[in-house]
């Protein structure tokens, strides 16, 4: 019993103290939690890095590409895409508009080319929270289609393709 008692015991500390965790920020507006970086210019970096930043993915200065990330398997880790914006969906992918007049705000679809519009070339990001909305939402901001967005997230299906699903870590528009 007692060897049992102590190998628990150290199973229990080592978890403890070799975890590790990051902080996020959160948002003034609503009680959800985000990072938002501010808007990069060329040799810019922002104190956000991912826990294995050599590898691709896992660090915003060296983002998936959506193909990339379209072909990837990281699990439940997030990772940095980046991609041109090219239109909004909501429901599933058959509904995706990729000219104004938008009237969705609960995703944005990203590609690599901008003016894509091969639903089988996007990936799907889903706007969870108003201030999300307010920020990316094309109903909201139609001049955002044709800018590059970098974001933290985690790989799911969204709207019937490859996505980042309800947890977005971070995100920021790019300069071009």
């Amino acid at each position: 019993m007692y060897k049992i008692v102590t190998i628990l015991f150290f199973c229990l500390c080592n978890f403890c103290f070799c975890s590790c965790g990051k902080i996020i920020e959160e948002d003034e507006k609503s009680s959800d939690k985000i990072e938002k970086i501010k808007p990069k210019h060329s040799g810019g970096t922002s104190s956000t890095s991912g826990p294995t930043s050599t590898q691709k993915g896992y660090d915003e200065n060296h983002p998936l590409s959506v193909s990339e990330f379209s072909k990837s398997n990281y699990g439940d880790a997030a990772v940095w895409v980046v991609g041109y914006i090219v239109g909004d969906c909501k429901k599933n992918i058959k509904y995706a508009e990729w000219e104004p007049p938008f009237s969705y705000d609960s995703s944005i679809l990203l590609a690599d080319v901008s003016g894509e519009t091969d639903a089988d070339k996007v990936m799907s990001v889903q706007l969870v929270t108003a201030s999300i909305k307010n920020d990316l939402g094309l109903i909201y901001h139609p001049e955002l289609k044709g800018k590059k967005l970098l974001v933290l997230g985690t790989k799911q299906t969204y709207l019937g393709v490859v996505g980042i699903k309800k947890y977005i870590g971070a995100y920021t528009l790019l300069d071009q």
